[in-house]
């Protein structure tokens, strides 16, 4: 859906930039014998046509960006659930190791912090690939909706 939605939007840019190039072969064509115009004209068309494949090439790499973002927060969002699974496997094996006196109070106060910081992390983490979502679908120009 996203590819499709930025072949729309190049479709888009293709279009304004054909409605330019046909105004200035609509001058070129009403008015033959004002060379200069003509290559005024000629010149506009293609710095028009050169604008429009600028903006497609950038369309394309805010994609191409946007969609590498959007991946790499999704993976970060996959790690930071693992370490909060982690955080609590380490916190149950410690509360256990507490209770059979082999390990200390702090050992347990620094497990149930890393499972504190584990959860703030995941929350970031949601939080960032929230954004990213966000931010591919404004260059997918989906966002905000019409």
């Amino acid at each position: 859906m996203v590819e499709r939605v930025a072949d729309v939007d190049a479709h888009r840019a293709a279009e304004r930039a054909g409605v330019v190039a046909g105004e200035r072969r609509q001058l070129l064509a009403e008015r033959p014998d004002a060379p200069a115009q003509r290559h005024q004209a000629a010149a506009q068309l293609e710095e028009a046509n050169a604008r429009a494949q600028a903006l497609s090439e950038t369309i394309a790499d805010d994609l191409a960006n946007s969609r590498s973002q959007f991946a790499t927060k999704q993976a970060g969002l996959q790690a930071a659930t693992r370490a909060v699974e982690l955080a609590k496997e380490t916190l149950e094996l410690v509360r256990t190791q507490y209770e059979a006196g082999t390990v200390t109070q702090i050992d347990l106060l620094q497990a149930q912090d890393a499972l504190v910081g584990s959860d703030q992390a995941l929350a970031q983490a949601r939080y960032d690939l929230a954004i990213a979502d966000l931010t591919f679908r404004r260059s997918a120009g989906t966002f905000p909706p019409k």
